[in-house]
C-alpha cells in the first residue's frame, strides 16, 4: 500500500500512524526503564504509537538526536523505539537516552525490551494542554495495529487526491474500510472549535469594552473641558489669545489622559498574565495589543479634548462670564 500510494502523481510521502496532531490522543501505556524499578507511588505513562518510517518526515516532526525508525526496523530485527523530546526530558533529563531500554508495562512485563534510537520533537495532541504529553513511537512492522491512520503529504488538491486514493486501496483490499478522509488542517479545526467559540467571543467582548472605554474618556473629558468655560471667557476677557487658551485646555486633558493610562496600563497588564495562565498561549505582554489600545485611548482624548475646547472659544465671554 505504501509503495502503491508513494507512486501517485503528486503525492512526496505516505505513512502509517495510530494517531495525528490534534487527533484523538492515542493510546496511552505504561511503560519500565531497565535499571530503574518503579518506587512505591511512582507512575510512568506515554502515549504510545505505531508507525512507518515515512511518518516523521510527513508529519515535519524534526529529529533532535539519533536517527529514525527505518524500514530495516522489521519483525525479525530487534524490537527499537524513539521517544519525544517531552519524554527525554522527562526520564532521562540530563542524560543521552539513546542506547537506553524502555518496554510496555511494569516491571513484570513480558513486553520485549525496545531500544531507544533516537529523539524526536513533541506533537501536540491535545488543544487544551499548554504541554505536549510524552510519546514513545515503534515500528509498525515490529508493533502492527488494528487500525492506524493514512497520511499522504502531497501538492495536489485533495478533493481530486482523494478519489484516486481510495481507487488505489480498493485494488488492494476491497473490504478495507477507508473513512474520515481530511485535512490536518481539518483535523485540528474540528478539535479547536471551542477554543474558536472563546476566542470569538473574547474577542467581541473586548471589542464592546473598547468601544465603551473610548465613550467614557471622550465624555469625561468634554464634561472636563465644558466646566472650564467660565474659566475661559474670564481669560479672553483679560485678553487671552484663544491659541493659549486652547493650549491650557488640551495640556489639562492631557494630563488626566495620561494619569488615567498610568493607572490603567498596569493593572490591564496585571490582568492580561492572569489570562495567560488560563488560556492557551495567550502572550501577558502583547506589545501591539497594548500599543495599539494606548494609542487609540490617547487619540479618543486628544479629540475628546480639542473638539469641546474649539467649541467652547467661540462663545461670546461675557456669555460665558454668565453661565455657572
Amino acid at each position: 500500500m505504501l509503495h502503491d500510494l508513494q507512486s501517485i502523481p503528486g503525492v512526496h510521502s505516505v505513512a502509517f500512524a495510530t494517531n495525528v496532531p490534534f487527533g484523538d490522543g492515542g493510546v496511552t501505556t505504561t511503560f519500565g526503564i531497565e535499571g530503574r524499578p518503579l518506587q512505591p507511588g511512582d507512575f510512568r505513562s506515554a502515549i504510545l504509537e505505531s508507525v512507518s518510517p515515512d511518518n516523521f518526515r510527513t508529519m515535519k516532526v524534526p529529529l533532535l538526536q539519533g536517527r529514525y525508525i527505518t524500514d530495516s526496523d522489521g519483525s525479525e530485527t530487534p524490537a527499537v523505539a524513539l521517544i519525544s523530546n517531552r519524554f527525554a526530558q522527562r526520564y532521562f533529563s540530563g542524560e543521552n537516552p539513546v542506547g537506553k531500554h524502555i518496554r510496555q508495562g511494569d516491571d513484570a512485563s513480558a513486553h520485549p525490551w525496545l531500544t531507544i534510537v533516537g529523539v524526536v520533537g513533541d506533537i501536540k495532541y491535545d488543544p487544551w494542554s499548554k504541554q505536549e504529553p510524552p510519546a514513545m513511537y515503534v515500528s509498525y512492522q515490529q508493533f502492527p495495529m488494528q487500525s492506524t491512520y493514512l497520511a499522504i503529504g502531497t501538492l495536489r488538491d485533495v478533493l481530486q487526491l482523494a478519489p484516486v486514493v481510495r481507487r488505489r486501496l480498493a485494488n488492494l483490499d476491497a473490504e478495507q474500510p477507508v473513512y474520515e478522509v481530511q485535512t490536518l488542517g481539518k483535523v485540528i479545526s474540528n478539535q479547536v472549535i471551542e477554543l474558536s467559540y472563546v476566542a470569538a467571543m473574547m474577542s467581541v467582548l473586548g471589542v464592546i469594552a473598547l468601544v465603551l472605554a473610548t465613550a467614557g474618556v471622550y465624555a469625561t473629558m468634554s464634561y472636563s473641558v465644558i466646566e472650564s468655560v467660565h474659566e475661559i471667557g474670564i481669560r479672553v476677557a483679560l485678553g487671552a489669545q484663544r491659541s493659549d487658551v486652547l493650549y491650557l485646555l488640551l495640556r489639562r486633558g492631557v494630563l488626566l489622559l495620561l494619569v488615567g493610562l498610568g493607572i490603567g496600563v498596569p493593572f490591564s497588564f496585571g490582568i492580561a498574565r492572569l489570562l495567560s495562565s488560563l488560556l492557551f498561549e495567550v502572550n501577558a505582554a502583547d506589545t501591539s495589543v497594548f500599543f495599539g489600545i494606548v494609542l487609540t485611548m490617547c487619540l479618543v482624548g486628544f479629540l475628546a479634548c480639542y473638539i469641546p475646547s474649539r467649541r467652547s472659544l467661540k462663545i461670546d465671554p461675557i456669555v460665558a462670564l454668565r453661565s455657572e
